[in-house]
């Protein structure tokens, strides 16, 4: 059953295409309910399709009313006014709107369907954010005005102090007493405190929520418990995480879901052209969790679980120079991998694949050495093409040189023995490198 519903401020008008019928439904919880039931009643258990076009925050009713018996699927406004134009629909108001949508709908257009756990999912994680930001604000105008008011105490009033209630309250009482001509400094932090206490409340409520977060949204609980295997992902990382993916189905490569997860590597070309296109900025929250469980391994005392982390990310300091940056981003690509193979194979986070530098995170523990072992066999292909082109050309280098006279002769033949056996150093060389590798490995590996 298709219903077409053109959403106003305050209501919406909806085109029932069984019955042929318009209705009118104000956005309160006693007409959304009795629309619904009506509707319900009339499906008898057919599926229901519901077709809006984009209205922004005035649909949210609507959808959280109707979303758990009906697919809602959003039109954008230049597929409806392009379908207007075919019709021929010159006259624009709600009922016209509404039909409009219906035989939209009916036709087969094409419409986003509506994920009302993932706008909830990200909604909480924005708020949190934003939450956090007014926050930190509150606190340092607090500890701005206590530097003006009360000098010697500024220290001592720093963020996680503020952040408790009783402490508030003990500031709060400190400030009234300060007799001091500065009084707007003196009104602007009382205001603020009563500030920061709103926001804290606000904020524990939200973190409470995150707690619950599994029960709440029952179709990402393995997600979320696949996540919080991993060490320093926490209840809130994990959300952040999955916020930003909602579906891991929906990316047919690992390559693709690094990209959307806002790690893409620099775009590089050759040639004297100038691309002044950077690095992907996009998911901003994920980067900042990632760096902050980058920076979490440096740390002395972390759980057992985490050691072999830490010594991956010790490794890619060596291995990056005690570049801090470049090591985040390859440890970042390692971890992005990890989760993706995780979510994709149903499995929790296991130490043992994570216990050497030489393994690659959620694969096979000698697939690095495996790498290398392929990269030596070029170079040493490389290298013998090398010596076949050196050979020819000291000898047709010789054979020219005859013309010119005996010693040109002789320095041409010397440099082409000189090339021959520094190449045959280079080639034992890295021979040597491959036999060391192989002995890493297993019988028979499959190069």
């Amino acid at each position: 059953m298709i219903i077409g519903g053109d959403v106003c401020v305050n209501y919406t008008v909806f085109f029932i295409g069984k019955t042929r019928e318009f209705r009118k439904v104000k956005h309160t919880p006693q007409e959304l309910k009795a629309f619904k039931n009506y509707i319900l009643e009339l499906a008898q258990g057919e599926p229901i399709t519901i077709y809006i076009e984009q209205t922004g925050r005035y649909s949210l009713p609507v959808i959280k009313a109707l979303h758990d018996i009906a697919t809602i699927r959003v039109v954008e406004g230049k597929k409806l006014k392009a379908f207007r134009d075919w019709k021929g629909i010159d006259v624009k108001d709600d009922y016209k709107d509404a039909e409009l949508l219906y035989y939209f709908g009916e036709l087969g257009g094409d419409a986003q369907a509506v994920n009302y756990e993932a706008y909830e999912i990200r909604g909480l994680v924005k708020r949190i954010f934003r939450i956090e930001k007014i926050k930190q604000a509150s606190v340092n105008r607090i500890r701005q005005a206590v530097a003006v008011l009360i000098p010697g105490e500024y220290k001592y009033w720093n963020k996680d102090r503020l952040e408790s209630f009783k402490n508030l309250d003990k500031l709060k009482e400190k400030i009234e007493q300060v007799d001091t001509v500065l009084t707007e400094i003196k009104q602007e932090a009382l205001y603020e405190i009563e500030t920061l206490r709103l926001v804290l409340r606000e904020e524990r409520r939200l973190r409470e929520r995150v707690k619950n977060f599994p029960e709440e949204f029952q179709s990402y609980k393995e997600d979320f418990e696949i996540l919080t295997s991993i060490p320093f992902i926490g209840e809130f990382r994990a959300l952040v995480f999955i916020a930003s993916y909602i579906d891991i189905n929906r990316f047919t490569n690992v390559k693709k879901f690094i990209k959307y997860m806002g790690y893409a590597k620099a775009k590089r070309e050759s040639g004297t052209s100038i691309n002044k296109k950077e690095r992907n900025k996009s998911n901003r929250h994920v980067r900042r969790e990632i760096y902050g469980l980058f920076s979490q391994l440096g740390k002395e005392k972390i759980p057992g679980k985490a050691e072999t982390m830490r010594e991956y990310r010790e490794y890619l300091l060596i291995k990056c120079g005690g570049v801090k940056k470049k090591a985040g981003w390859k440890f970042a690509d390692k971890l992005l991998r990890t989760i993706y193979h995780l979510l994709k194979t149903r499995q929790k986070f296991d130490p043992s694949k994570f216990n050497s530098p030489d393994t690659v995170m959620g694969h096979d523990p000698g697939e690095n050495v495996r790498q290398e072992l392929r990269r030596i066999n070029k170079e040493v292909s490389h290298e013998n093409l090398n010596k076949e082109g050196i050979s020819q050309g000291a000898t047709s280098q010789a054979q020219r040189n005859r013309k010119v006279g005996d010693t040109d002769l002789q320095a041409g033949q010397t440099s082409g023995l000189h090339s021959r056996h520094h190449n045959g150093e280079d080639q034992g060389r890295l021979q040597g490198q491959a036999q060391e590798l192989r002995n890493f490995l297993p019988e028979d590996p499959p190069l």
